[in-house]
């Protein structure tokens, strides 16, 4: 059965992280590009933190 897990972003440095945890055949990787809600530049830990949570959620 194959299981897709979606990616929040089509940065490829990102996509690539996951796709690394994720490398068995049976998961399919979806990169979809979502907004973070943030700058494209975040300047703080919480900025981060609130860009990947709004990737997450939407």
């Amino acid at each position: 059965m194959m299981k897709t897990v979606a990616v929040g972003t089509k940065n490829e440095a990102k996509v690539a992280a996951v796709r690394a945890v994720f490398a068995a055949p049976s998961w399919r990787l979806v990169p979809l590009d979502v907004p973070s809600g943030v700058s494209v530049q975040p300047l703080s830990d919480e900025e981060t933190r609130l860009g990947a949570m709004n990737r997450a959620k939407r």
